[in-house]
């Protein structure tokens, strides 16, 4: 899913605030086109990344969040939405190839991505590797600043009072599942995601700790 603005657009990275983001945005900026509206139509879905060609001059900007509070959730998402075009009803192997290692299990999935180096950074590229360093990132943690400091960076015109005081509300979708699944996982798996998905855990400036 991507939100064209004015000057620029954001491009959802699953499972890292979108819902929260997309909430302020429509009620802060203008958007110019967005998913199953405007001029991509049915293309401009939530897992859809606008090429340079559809961007024109608008500028890409995206959020990312700590990897391992990212994968809880991502297992979180796949477990509570099953769907009959999913492989084992539940992850999208066939659409999203990255997904075939997906299972049900929380324990086996954290072991399936340690054996797959740099898998979490592979799934974030999806949506914003094409750009290179030419996109803005946010991370979810810090919200509000971020997307405060990236309308402004861009020269995005936008209502600022729309915006402050609202990153404290929850914007996660059921939380308590992904919060169940860190509580559960053992300090060697936790040194073990560090180990093989460190490019992530660097790239954007994150610790092992994730409290």
């Amino acid at each position: 899913m991507a939100f064209f603005l004015t000057k620029s657009c954001f491009v959802h990275t699953p499972k890292c605030a979108g819902r929260w983001i997309k909430k302020y945005l429509q009620q802060s900026v203008t958007i110019t086109d967005r998913e199953y509206k405007g001029t991509l139509g049915e293309k401009n879905h939530e897992h859809y990344a606008p090429t340079w060609d559809e961007l024109k001059d608008k500028k890409p900007f995206a959020f990312v969040r700590h990897p391992i509070t990212w994968l809880a959730s991502l297992h979180n998402h796949r477990m509570r939405k099953k769907s009959s075009y999913a492989t084992n009803g539940h992850w999208f192997g066939d659409k999203f190839p990255l997904e075939k290692i997906g299972d049900n299990d929380w324990n086996q999935f954290v072991s399936n991505v340690c054996k797959h180096p740099n898998w979490i950074q592979e799934y974030f590229d999806m949506y914003v590797g094409s750009y290179n360093d030419k996109i803005l990132i946010g991370k979810m943690e810090t919200v509000e600043q971020d997307l405060l400091r990236i309308l402004d960076e861009v020269g995005e015109p936008h209502d600022k009072t729309k915006i402050i005081g609202k990153g404290s509300e929850p914007h996660r979708a059921r939380p308590l599942g992904t919060q169940t699944r860190l509580r559960q996982l053992s300090k060697k798996q936790i040194d073990n995601l560090y180990d093989t998905q460190k490019i992530t855990f660097e790239k954007y400036g994150y610790t092992k700790d994730f409290s």
